[in-house]
C-alpha cells in the first residue's frame, strides 16, 4: 500500500510535469474535459485489472483536478 506522503509526492511531480508540457486550461469546460479523459483512462485500467497502471492514472486524475482548482481564473 502507498502512503499519503508518497501519493502526494507523485501528484506534485505530475502537476509539475504537466505544467511544463501543457499551459493552463483556457476554460472550465476544457479543464472538465481533461479530467474526464484522465478518468476514462483510469476506468480502462481498472476494467483491465491493471492495478499499477490504474494507480498511475489516478495520479493523473488527482493532478488534473488540482490544476483545475488552482489554475482557472474565476
Amino acid at each position: 500500500m502507498m502512503t499519503f506522503d508518497a501519493a502526494f509526492s507523485l501528484v506534485r511531480e505530475e502537476i509539475e510535469r504537466a505544467r511544463s508540457m501543457h499551459p493552463g486550461f483556457p476554460s472550465a469546460h476544457h479543464g472538465y474535459a481533461v479530467i474526464r479523459e484522465e478518468l476514462d483512462e483510469l476506468w480502462d485500467e481498472v476494467k483491465a485489472d491493471r492495478l499499477l497502471a490504474a494507480q498511475k492514472e489516478a495520479v493523473q486524475v488527482a493532478a488534473t483536478a488540482i490544476r483545475f482548482m488552482t489554475e482557472l481564473k474565476g
